[in-house]
């Protein structure tokens, strides 16, 4: 197919804006809303629920990309006040408009007020920041546009599912007539296609979506929508090689005096460490047009400076990605796909090896979420570098969780519950730097009910602790004793695991282990203990045990499940759903416990 010149898909695009114009700019129907949506209630405890969801995609006379979406959220008083924060990203290069925010009142459909916004600027890093304020239950009626420059193409990718449940969504892509558009998708069903005014649009609709509590255990699992003008490497190695061209700041003068060290290797790795604290928190996929001088920088833009300066000081640098998609031949190009930038680095007289800014082990050593990962780096001149990180042993995906408590007379368990998050596992759970109650409650169901204090977090090589204070009641008194209930957690992604369909890949084998130390009151004992078991199914095996050490005082406890293989097959699912099933036996599991 003959490629267009790009006047003459402006001239194509001029008819199609005042369609998107008038399309975007429809009026929201909040009464019918609230007769047609399904209660709150159906979606369980739920902060809010997205009633509509609403993005178009095209292209502006100028080159530029933009976005329009609409977005209606039945809003509670339980919803982060800060909550549109997570959607309303300004682009780095382009413009940034709020055309609507407004609360409605969900009966009459009266508007309430204007939800107040403002936007903040970071040495050229701007942020939009919204408060909800007092809003109790209310209709949230969010209309922005993001104007993406010189991008000279129409092209995303589309995450569906969100921290919170959506009824209906609606995602159109609007592309000069005779143009083609390369497109992948996960769970979605293929487009509706139309032609009108000199453009093509795709458009796509789902409903129904559950909200997206915690990553997956599988590889793609999350349903998403890619798209893009173009397809294969030679995007990606021309984004590259804008990236090489780009003219950075130099080292500051405060960083100045490492250049007088003999030592390379060490004035390299000391730079490392220096400029760890000099970036803006949560400000990743942002590099700004021109990077300032001195810091804080971008986490995107920390990295490129790192690779640069580093040359400085004799040692090789590579700049490498890890993607969403894999680069391709067939895959959309677009810069979603750059999830995040690491370095090949190589010290005089040493081999490459990766660098994850920010990374908790030792420069040299393999940061934990690069494990069974790839990385794509290379340019225009040379072509495209691949490079695949080993997943490792199934022992280095270990998740423990550690509990150590007492039981006090009254049935009160408290105590610590250490979380050990190694390797693999990192990619589930929250940042070291953003764990909370509330961010654990997504990755483990129910772990909140036992909160008694901050948890505090301790980086490990391989990942990082978590110790937890935690305090509930969970024995039973009656006559000379009481009937103690075993404290049982388990990660929300294996229960999602269970209900998911193979053959599916999973991320990395692992093993989940859930150990108790439990310390028994003065003159207590255990009358007896569950029988245990023991079984293994192809690549699965679940064990468990179960003590009472007289001399300590002490009930000690122990369930494992480990996976040897990463084929996530009929005979998998199975298995895991049986093992499951034993393995939440100990919420069900009562130890007797009588006093002399």
């Amino acid at each position: 197919m003959r490629k267009k010149t790009f006047p003459s898909l402006c001239l194509m695009v001029v008819g199609l804006l005042l369609v998107l114009s008038l399309e975007a700019s429809a009026e929201v129907d909040i009464p019918r809303l609230v007769q047609e949506a399904p209660p709150l209630e159906t979606y369980g405890d739920v902060p809010a629920v997205i009633w509509q969801r609403h993005e178009d995609y095209g292209l502006l006379p100028d080159g530029a990309m933009f976005r329009d979406s609409l977005w209606v959220v039945m809003v509670t008083d339980k919803l982060r006040r800060d909550w549109p924060e997570t959607i309303l990203s300004v682009p780095a290069a382009g413009e940034f408009k709020i055309q609507r925010a407004d609360l409605f009142d969900p009966v009459s459909g009266e508007r309430i007020r204007s939800v107040p916004y403002r936007l903040e600027d970071e040495k050229g890093y701007p942020v939009c920041r919204m408060d909800l304020g007092d809003a109790d239950e209310a209709v949230l009626v969010l209309r922005f546009r993001q104007t993406y420059a010189r991008r000279f193409s129409v092209d995303g990718i589309v995450k569906l599912t969100s921290d919170l449940p959506m009824w209906e969504g609606r995602f159109s892509v609007s592309v000069p007539q005779g143009s083609e558009l390369y497109v992948q998708s996960n769970r979605l069903d293929p487009p509706k296609k139309t032609d009108r005014a000199g453009a093509t649009k795709y458009l796509w609709t789902v409903y129904n979506l559950s909200d997206h509590k915690r990553v997956s255990l599988v590889e793609m699992g999350e349903p998403y929508l890619a798209f893009g003008l173009r397809s294969g490497k030679v995007p990606f190695l021309q984004y590259m090689g804008a990236l090489e061209a780009l003219d950075l700041p130099p080292l500051p003068s405060q960083l100045e005096g490492l250049k007088r060290i003999g030592d390379k290797v060490k004035a390299g790795k000391r730079l490392l460490r220096s400029v760890e604290g000099m970036t803006i928190p949560h400000s990743a996929g942002f590099i700004r047009e021109k990077i300032p001088f001195e810091g804080p920088w971008t986490q995107w833009e920390r990295t490129l400076l790192l690779g640069r300066w580093l040359e400085d000081f004799g040692w090789r640098s590579e700049l490498v990605w890890l993607t969403y998609l894999p680069i391709g031949s067939n895959e959309p190009a677009t810069l979603d796909n750059f999830v995040s930038p690491a370095l090949r680095l190589a010290p005089p007289g040493s081999n490459p090896w990766f660098y994850l800014p920010g990374q908790t082990v030792e420069p040299g050593e393999i940061p934990a979420v690069l494990t069974g990962k790839t990385l794509y780096g290379g340019s225009p001149e040379a072509g495209l570098s691949v490079y695949s990180v080993e997943k490792g042993k199934t022992a280095d995906h270990r998740l423990t969780m550690e509990w150590s408590v007492s039981l006090g007379s009254d049935g009160v368990l408290s105590g610590e519950l250490r979380l050990w998050v190694r390797n693999g596992w990192l990619w589930l759970f929250p940042d070291g730097d953003d764990v909370t109650w509330e961010s654990l409650e997504m990755v483990i169901p129910g772990i909140s009910d036992w909160g008694a204090g901050r948890p505090k977090v301790r980086p490990m090589d391989y990942g990082y602790r978590i110790d937890l204070p935690v305090r509930r009641v969970s024995g039973i008194p009656g006559g000379p004793g009481m009937l103690l209930r075993l404290p049982c957690l388990l990660p929300g992604a294996l229960e999602d695991l269970a209900s998911t369909a193979p053959p599916k890949k999973l991320k990395f084998p692992f093993v989940v282990e859930q150990k108790y130390l439990i310390s028994l009151p003065e003159g207590s004992r255990l009358l007896s203990v569950p029988p245990m078991n023991e079984r293994k199914e192809g690549e699965l095996r679940f064990s468990e045990s179960m003590r009472f050490n007289r001399k300590r005082r002490t009930l000690e406890g122990e369930e494992k499940l480990i996976t040897w293989s990463s084929d996530y097959d009929d005979g998998f699912s199975v298995a895991l759903g049986r093992m499951l099933g034993a393995w939440l036996r100990w919420k069900d599991l009562s130890a007797p416990i009588s006093y002399r």
